[in-house]
């Protein structure tokens, strides 16, 4: 057998009589290759989108976390401020 690869030995083979089928399966499974390589592109663009907001949601989540600690305690001093002093007259 020769050194010469499939998709050639297919396109060779169609310009025989009868052959002209081998010639289109070669054409086939050259688009078929070319649409996998670029859905794999596609696939490992997405998965790279997806790493770098998980990253940054992770981050705005902790930043949302240590938002609502602080206003949970400017909330609590709010309330101190507030909150009626014991024992005090209505009169005064």
């Amino acid at each position: 057998m020769t050194d010469i690869p499939l998709l050639e030995r297919l396109r060779l083979g169609h310009t025989t009589s009868g052959m002209k089928m081998l010639g289109e399966a070669a054409d086939t499974i050259e688009t078929q290759a070319a649409e996998i390589d670029f859905w794999k592109g596609r696939m490992r663009e997405a998965l790279k989108t997806i790493r770098e907001n998980n990253d940054h949601i992770a981050k705005l989540e902790d930043d949302g976390f240590k938002y609502r600690m602080a206003l949970s305690e400017i909330l609590m001093k709010a309330q101190e401020t507030l909150r009626p002093i014991p024992f005090q007259d209505e009169d005064e």
